[in-house]
């Protein structure tokens, strides 16, 4: 099986050094008898990161694409910004270029509010 590890895009680029995807790392390391690969959007600019995605869901041809929803919000009262708003586009655009792909999230985002993710993004088939 292909397998696609895709760490969620911030929607911002508030560092100069994403952080390591470390998750889907675990992930890809215990998925050996698959062929896994993993894409950090937040590593391109803000303005060609989905077009990035698109170009290696389309090469890739995953049969799954794991989808790690990290964090919620920033959290931060002052500069407040919805990191979840990225995860729905995301989703729809990997669905458009493979309908039968099947999304799976996970994270811990996902974790504290899968329930009401699962609802509010129809896109996602399964959550861990």
């Amino acid at each position: 099986m292909k397998v696609l590890l895709v760490q969620q895009d911030m929607g911002i680029r508030e560092t100069e050094y994403p952080l390591f995807p470390i998750g889907l790392t675990y992930l890809a390391a215990v998925l050996r008898d698959h062929e896994t690969r993993i894409f950090d959007p937040n590593t391109c600019q803000l303005e060609s990161a989905f077009e990035e995605m698109k170009m290696r869901v389309k090469e890739f041809k995953p049969d799954v694409v794991g989808i790690s929803i990290r964090n919620i919000d920033t959290c931060n009262f002052r500069n407040k910004h919805v990191h979840l708003q990225t995860v729905r586009p995301m989703a729809q655009l990997i669905k458009s270029i493979h309908p039968g792909i099947r999304i799976i999230a996970g994270g811990s985002g996902f974790s504290l509010f899968g329930e009401a993710i699962m609802r509010k993004i129809p896109e996602i088939d399964f959550g861990v």
